[in-house]
């Protein structure tokens, strides 16, 4: 044993390995930032629960859509997720086809052209579906798993690190864009009005509805330069050719983009498809996701009605509640690790029947109660991002996700 303590050869091979270990550890801050930046361009439906309202005024008051009704804006949301989704499925096909540079380059600019197709077809309800809630919505579902791809590429030891700096950093970059929206429409906070008794009536200052054209020019610009910056940051140097082992790690893609089937484990597949318990658990995914996408698109609107605050307030509001959705992906994730599945969706279930059963209270003059239901929400929802994978990586694997 001394002998082998005292070897030259060991002697010489110890420090190089610490020396691996520490540039292993050192994970260059600007890439994740740049990564983070195309988190944040690929999750731009983040902040349609506070431009909801504006769009529709503007329909009503500029277009003349006088049948507009709120769930005819709140049926986009629904539209957007429903196509990310899909188009998910398709996304390593997509980098493998184009390379990882220019995948992002094409995604991420069709996300910020769309935001400026739609500021002139902003008057019209089929334009404002197509070029807010088809076209970007599949480019998102393009690029939602790529920033990760790359940097757990470059860092698979720190996995855990890098996923979390960029859903972090990504989330917060997003939340703050809300109070910036409503400040650079309503910059002189003006109120709706006791006028506006009525659920389905559309009103505004004709100096705030003009503002929304030039919002999304405005935001489709931001998600070009962070596009740009993105990829300074990141650094990748191939044009065309993609990445060696373009096959992501299904463990960290998110759940709307993970793979279907592992080709390898088919007969496994069958087997989770023919049961019951894929079933319910879809269920338990889809009752939760429909409570969140109502909520989710009729939060300020509640807001705007009755309560008797300013529209910078109820932006700020739902900043904390963003918050809130952002470490409660922490919280989800320890409670899962400590108590399990079942008792995880046994706190999704009630609690997003709590929230929807809720909603009839949300018309009480109450600003507590309102910012108290609103953040219960977005903490739920979290907790439906989070547990879902999770869940299926441990019931069945990380070759088959329901998801």
């Amino acid at each position: 044993m001394a002998d082998l303590e005292s070897s030259p050869e060991m002697a010489h091979s110890s420090p190089k390995i610490e020396e691996d270990q520490v540039k292993s550890a050192a994970i260059p801050k600007l890439p994740l930032l740049g990564a983070s930046l195309l988190y944040m361009i690929a999750n731009y439906m983040n902040t349609f629960g506070n431009l909801s309202m504006y769009v529709g005024s503007y329909m009503y008051t500029v277009g003349k859509n006088e049948w507009l009704r709120y769930r005819n804006i709140s049926a986009v949301f629904g539209i957007i997720v429903l196509f990310q989704s899909l188009s998910g499925l398709f996304a390593a096909d997509f980098q493998r086809y184009f390379g990882t540079k220019l995948a992002i380059i094409l995604s991420s600019s069709v996300i910020a052209l769309s935001f400026v197709l739609c500021a002139f077809g902003l008057y019209s309800y089929s334009a404002f579906v197509t070029f807010y809630g088809v076209i970007p919505s599949i480019a998102s579902g393009l690029l939602l798993p790529l920033p990760l791809d790359i940097m757990l590429k470059r860092h698979s030891k720190h996995r855990g690190f890098v996923c979390g700096f960029i859903y972090f950093v990504g989330g917060i970059i997003s939340i703050c864009l809300i109070p910036v929206q409503t400040y650079f429409v309503n910059i002189s906070d003006e109120k709706f009005g006791d006028s506006l008794s009525a659920l389905e009536t559309f009103h505004k200052p004709m100096g705030v509805v003009d503002r929304i054209p030039r919002l999304f020019i405005c935001q489709g610009i931001i998600y070009l330069l962070s596009m740009l910056l993105a990829l300074k940051f990141l650094g990748i140097r191939e044009a065309t050719q993609p990445m060696e082992g373009t096959n992501s790690d299904l463990e960290y893609e998110t759940f709307i983009t993970k793979r279907l089937v592992d080709p390898k484990e088919s007969s496994d597949a069958d087997t989770v498809f023919g049961s019951a318990l894929c079933y319910t658990l879809w269920l338990f995914l889809l009752l939760c996701w429909l409570s969140s996408i109502y909520i989710h698109t009729y939060w300020k609107v509640a807001a705007l009605k009755k309560l008797d605050i300013p529209d910078l307030t109820i932006s700020i509001i739902g900043t904390i509640a963003g918050f809130a959705n952002l470490f409660g992906r922490c919280i989800w994730g320890f409670i899962f690790d400590s108590f399990g599945w079942k008792l995880c969706w046994t706190f999704l279930l009630i609690g997003s029947s709590a929230a929807t059963a809720g909603t009839q209270f949300l018309f009480e003059p109450n600003v507590r109660f309102y910012t108290m239901w609103v953040t219960l929400v977005y903490f739920i929802h979290s907790g439906v991002l989070t547990i879902s994978p999770m869940t299926a990586h441990r019931l069945f694997g990380p070759s088959v996700c329901l998801f």
